[in-house]
């Protein structure tokens, strides 16, 4: 276990509620750490989130969408610095989907300006009908400032 690791379950052993706010449960799905960066109305930002799956069947992930912008899409990684739209991501059992550094949400045309500190309220939806309203943050969720 990195020492980041350790740090991040002594706070969250410490601080629970501080735990909850940052995940939210979907039967056997768990999303955790929903952030976007600040943007400007009309522009675009990306949101963040780890998806994890403590079921055993694979979860298709097909799209994240919100109120605060006309549309959004799925942009996984294909060399360094470069991503592009897909239609969906597995998240396959026993695994987390960490839409971070190999993949990411942009949404498009945003509707108001989205300011650190704020939040906007996202939908996630899945392949298989169900879906999960999530608190998505304006600025990067950190553990430890």
């Amino acid at each position: 276990m990195g020492k980041g690791t350790a740090v991040a379950l002594v706070i969250l052993a410490l601080c629970p509620d501080a735990a909850r706010a940052h995940q939210d449960e979907i039967g056997t799905l768990i999303i955790q750490h929903a952030y976007a960066e600040p943007a400007v109305l009309g522009g675009e930002t990306l949101v963040r989130l780890a998806i994890e799956n403590n079921g055993a069947s694979v979860r298709q992930f097909i799209r994240l969408h919100s109120d605060a912008a006309e549309a959004s899409q799925i942009e996984v990684r294909v060399a360094p610095g470069r991503f592009v739209p897909i239609g969906s991501m597995a998240v396959l059992p026993g695994e987390v989907l960490d839409l971070e550094e190999t993949a990411r949400v942009r949404l498009l045309r945003l509707r108001r300006p989205l300011a650190a500190g704020g939040s906007l309220e996202a939908c996630l939806d899945f392949a298989d009908g169900r879906e999960k309203r999530i608190q998505v943050t304006v600025g990067k969720f950190e553990l430890i400032n």
